[in-house]
């Protein structure tokens, strides 16, 4: 499964997204929340930033079956609170 957004767009995740298979997300700027599971490869590549936010309500969870590549050629900030 692949989505790809790379010139201009964002492609945000607050969800639960599992593949069976591969799983890609590419786009100029990722914003990530919730769980992204793959069962063999997990691909988050953004040509600016690859943004993580975690939270006690809802933790953020990448996992792949085989590989796990994360790029963001300008940063990957992960922010995380402990507020409900």
């Amino acid at each position: 499964m692949q989505y790809s957004n790379p010139q201009q767009g964002t492609i945000s995740n607050a969800g639960n997204l599992v593949a069976k298979q591969d799983l890609t997300l590419v786009a100029n700027k990722l914003d990530l929340q919730g769980q992204l599971q793959a069962g063999r490869d997990l691909k988050l590549q953004a040509t600016d930033t690859v943004k993580v936010r975690d939270s006690i309500i809802n933790p953020f969870l990448a996992q792949a079956g085989s590989n796990l590549t994360i790029t963001g050629n300008q940063g990957i900030p992960v922010t995380s609170t402990t507020s409900r």
